[in-house]
This record gives C-alpha cells, structure tokens and sequence, in this order.
C-alpha cells in the first residue's frame, strides 16, 4: 500500500510539472493527492478560499483548497477553467487574480492538398 501511494504521488506531481498551458487542467484527484503527498512529508498546508467574480464584482461562488504556498493557490484556481474573474484570497490577503478562461481555438484540419 505504501508503495502505490508514492507510485501515486509521483504520478501527481509528474501530471502538474507537464502542464505548459497557463490554464493547466489537474483534476480534484489530483490534487488531493498532492495534498496528500505534502501531509505525508511534513510539509505546512494552508487553507485559500477562490471566489469566482461577476462581471459587477459581486461573488457568485466560491470554494476552499489547501494547497502548500500562494502559488500553487493560484495554480489551482487557473486549473479550474472558471469562464469568471477569479480570486484567490488566504484569510484577509488577497492572493491573486485569475482572468476568465478561453478555450484555445482548434487548428483547422488540412489534408494534402485536398479541397
């Protein structure tokens, strides 16, 4: 058991190093384990809360991860994919702010020359 759990979480923090996009997908699964992984080695966890912002800047939604430093907070918010402006808060400190996401446009297809 103790060796799929490290098998586990090298394959979380492998999945996180590959991910070049600025909008980075890592499923819940993912990170829990990493938060895991973290608890595991000792590491200090903090509790963010991420707000997702109308376009009046009210809250519209909100949710809480934990995650080991302020960057990994906002790497969580931007893997979310949220379509709203979103921040990224520890306690009474603003963390950072996340713009909405866009999907990239899909390449058109070529097939050899033909039309």
């Amino acid at each position: 058991m103790l060796r799929l759990r490290a098998k586990l979480c090298s394959a979380a923090k492998l999945l996180r190093k590959r991910s070049a996009s600025p909008y980075p997908t890592v499923s819940s699964k993912a990170q829990a384990l990493l938060v895991a992984c973290k608890q595991r080695r000792g590491a200090f966890v903090k509790t963010y809360r991420i707000y997702s912002l109308d376009s009046r800047g009210r809250i519209v939604g909100d949710r809480e991860i934990d995650a080991e430093n302020d960057e990994e907070a906002v790497f969580a918010a931007r893997s979310l994919q949220r379509t709203l402006v979103t921040e990224v808060w520890s306690r009474d400190r603003r963390v950072g702010r996340v713009p909405p996401y866009t999907a990239p446009e899909k390449a058109p297809i070529h097939l050899g020359g033909l039309k």
